[in-house]
């Protein structure tokens, strides 16, 4: 019994410990008829408190994609394509473009994007990109060789 107790009281410290030395943060948690979205601020450090980006968990069915807010750009990825990056594009997309080069927002890129957008507005980072004025994703290579074996899916 006297183990039993013990491991749970260290369980308990180990989690806690765990969880306070994150340096990302729940801020907005949603339902759609499209999926689940979560937003999270990642900070740059435990002891500096700036926001180094702001990133959206989204699940859809069995896929996963991520969507991060950085000062410079946004830019999305998805476990169905993992070696690729979609970075928000500013430029006017022609009638007819190159989809091996550009997507079209979906309706749920549309609904985390706008969300996003919110909810840097709300968080007073004016200092961080937007979508006002995007026109779709470009699509960059981020992994020539295929996503590397045993590296965690993550934002």
């Amino acid at each position: 019994m006297r183990q039993l107790s013990g491991c749970i009281i260290l369980f308990t410290i180990v989690t806690s410990l765990i969880s306070c030395s994150t340096t990302a943060q729940l801020i907005d948690k949603s339902k759609t008829q499209y999926g689940n979205i979560k937003f999270y601020s990642e900070r740059i450090s435990k002891n500096n408190s700036s926001i180094k980006r702001i990133y959206a968990s989204v699940k859809t069915g069995k896929s996963q994609s991520y969507y991060s807010f950085y000062p410079d750009k946004i830019v999305k990825t998805t476990d169905k394509a993992k070696a690729l990056i979609y970075t928000v594009s500013y430029e006017p997309l022609q009638t007819t473009y190159d989809s091996d080069i550009y997507q079209k927002f979906s309706v749920m890129d549309s609904i985390v994007l706008t969300k996003g957008d919110k909810l840097l507005g709300s968080l007073g980072l004016n200092n961080f990109k937007t979508t006002k004025g995007a026109t779709a994703f470009m699509i960059e290579v981020n992994y020539y060789h295929g996503f590397p074996k045993g590296k965690r899916f993550r934002p």
